[in-house]
């Protein structure tokens, strides 16, 4: 990412920990030996909700490429993003959850 986060300073502890379960937390498996980075394209408010963009990069060493991906491979590499989208899906109640809170 290359401007920023755009968002709210109370919502930086959140992402920080969404960030962070990125790097640490993920799945190998036979059809995927190594786990993707996963690349923030944009974070910021929209009427204030967190929006988290991202795409995944595969390592160019472990063979996956658009004409060698078999259907289990496919399949591992569609289970890795919604695991990410459900990790996105959790940071994103944490900020509602504080803005409620600030505006009770």
């Amino acid at each position: 990412m290359c401007w920023g986060l755009e968002v709210p300073e109370d919502w930086l502890p959140v992402i920080d920990q969404l960030c962070g379960c990125m790097q640490t937390f993920g799945y190998t498996s036979r059809e995927i030996p190594k786990r993707p980075q996963v690349v923030a394209e944009q974070v910021k408010s929209k009427w204030d909700r967190l929006r988290f963009y991202f795409h995944l990069e595969w390592p160019d060493d472990d063979g996956v490429t658009l004409d060698k991906v078999t259907p289990e491979k496919q399949q591992a590499m569609d289970d890795y993003k919604q695991f990410v989208d459900g990790m996105v899906c959790l940071a994103e109640y944490q900020i509602e959850v504080l803005e409620n809170a600030r505006r009770d």
